[in-house]
């Protein structure tokens, strides 16, 4: 429970794990129609995860996500960004010339890469962000309660993450080898006040897109974070 306009509170409350925030006043059987809600949506989510492909025997990342089950991830978090008004942002990492590097170094250079690039992504994001590998050379990161500002930070973070300490992969001659690897960012931050309910996670993903590849278009390891209000 929060008052309107507590910002701090709502965005501790999410930070420490919750699912909805209500604001008061609220009656008792909308407070009980939130927990259900918010029971059924996790139970969706756990039953989406178990429904999950399972990664290919070369993903090395050990995960492998349904492009379903982030659309509609994405279509609950935008309506809690409209109906709280709060920002909601969408990142999507690429790597920089991967298929050079498979090439160059094989596959599993790039297998190995490609799960050390996770990790990075996943340590780089705040707890309550979505971190998503769909396969191949890209993360898709849902992260809620943001700002431009906060949005920036993170997308700045991960391609920061990437680039600031090289790979380390495994030669046939069994030695190892450091490497370079950079990726581009293309992030849109959301703003609940003025969005249509019928907004759907395909729309913002596919202004991700064109972020992206603006930042591609800027040259490797950069960064394109735009506002939709």
């Amino acid at each position: 429970l929060a008052a309107h306009g507590d910002g701090a509170r709502v965005e501790r409350a999410l930070a420490v794990g919750a699912d909805d925030v209500l604001y008061t006043p609220a009656g008792q059987a909308e407070l009980v129609a939130r927990v259900r809600l918010c029971a059924r949506a996790r139970a969706r989510a756990l039953e989406a995860r178990g429904s999950e492909v399972p990664a290919a025997p070369s993903d090395a990342a050990g995960e492998v996500r349904d492009r379903a089950a982030l659309d509609a991830r994405l279509d609950e978090e935008i309506e809690r960004s409209i109906r709280h008004q709060r920002g909601l942002s969408v990142f999507r990492v690429d790597l920089d010339r991967f298929g050079a590097l498979n090439a160059e170094h094989g596959s599993s250079a790039g297998d190995a890469v490609i799960a050390e690039f996770t990790r990075r992504v996943r340590d780089a994001t705040r707890r309550i962000d979505l971190v998503v590998h769909l396969g191949g050379d890209d993360c898709v990161v849902v992260a809620p309660a943001t700002h431009e500002k906060s949005a920036r930070s993170i997308a700045d973070r991960v391609c920061a993450a990437v680039s600031d300490e090289r790979f380390t992969i495994a030669r046939a001659d069994g030695t190892e080898h450091l490497i370079r690897v950079t990726a581009c960012v293309g992030g849109v931050t959301l703003f609940g006040a003025g969005r249509a309910s019928s907004l759907a996670g395909a729309d913002l993903m596919a202004r991700v897109e064109a972020a992206l590849s603006k930042a591609r278009q800027a040259g490797p390891g950069r960064v394109c974070a735009t506002v939709w209000a």
